[in-house]
């Protein structure tokens, strides 16, 4: 088969007729067929693919040529909504582990698509990593080193989000003060809440907001007193929105793309 030019066989692993029976027998394949072929991904259904050959690609494929098709099928098995009680071989915590702390200078394409795509920072020399992970959660955090900016905005692009709670975390037992604010022009925002609350020396605090319905493409969090202020994480989930039922849900998350999504960042 690997004779076959790769536009051929493309056609065969993607033809209707053909039942693809284990994904991880199709990925090993490809894997076989060596440099050149690795646009053959592409016919990868990934979330078939077993937590051994999901960790093994994000291991070994170079992301300086992945193409939207991967990139959006990957996507679909990084965020499958999966229980751990209910569906245990399906729940890989190992892939956090993979993308952030082993192998994240090789996956500077999803770094970069995830600046692009689904959140970025306004501050100087922010690294903002698009981390999906089964939560249904939005998760975006940064952590302030030496600049202390008096500001820091989140811009969602064409998505909007409704922020449920903040988590912070500090390095002293003196109180921290800010305020967070909404915007949908990047121009005109309205004030969310004011969070003011002495907390213990590193152990998060958790700020419950007030109940909204507004949605804003852009979340500036101010700063009134931030010398002592580490790091800062904001999560966000989808309003309530009619099921197919009709009936009210809080765990409809298809609503807003965001909030499948886990991003992560540093500030420097």
């Amino acid at each position: 088969m690997k004779k076959l030019d790769v536009s051929i066989l493309k056609l065969i692993l993607t033809h209707d007729s053909l039942q693809i029976s284990d994904e991880d027998l199709l990925y090993l394949q490809i894997c076989e067929f060596g440099e050149g072929y690795e646009e053959l991904f592409e016919c990868i259904k990934f979330e078939n693919l077993s937590s051994t050959k999901i960790s093994e690609f994000l291991n070994q494929y170079n992301f300086g040529i992945i193409t939207n098709q991967i990139w959006h099928s990957l996507i679909r098995r990084l965020e499958l909504p999966v229980s751990p009680v209910n569906d245990c071989h399906r729940f890989y915590p190992d892939i956090y582990d993979y993308l952030i702390n082993k192998y994240i200078k090789s996956l500077d394409s999803i770094v970069l698509h995830g600046r692009k795509n689904f959140v970025s920072s306004s501050n100087s020399h922010s690294d903002i990593y698009n981390i999906i992970f089964p939560d249904n959660e939005t998760f975006v955090s940064f952590v302030l080193l030496k600049s202390k900016p008096q500001w820091i905005e989140f811009n969602f692009f064409n998505r909007s989000v409704i922020i449920r709670k903040i988590l912070l975390i500090h390095q002293s037992t003196t109180g921290v003060e800010l305020s967070l604010s909404g915007s949908n022009d990047e121009k005109n925002y309205f004030l969310i809440d004011v969070l003011k609350n002495p907390m213990k020396r590193d152990q998060w605090y958790e700020y419950q907001l007030p109940k909204s319905r507004t949605k804003y493409k852009f979340i500036r969090l101010n700063f009134e007193r931030n010398d002592n202020l580490e790091r800062f994480e904001c999560l966000g989930s989808g309003d309530e929105s009619s099921s197919s039922s009709g009936q009210k849900s809080q765990k409809n998350y298809q609503k807003y793309e965001i909030t499948k999504c886990r991003l992560m960042g540093l500030i420097k």
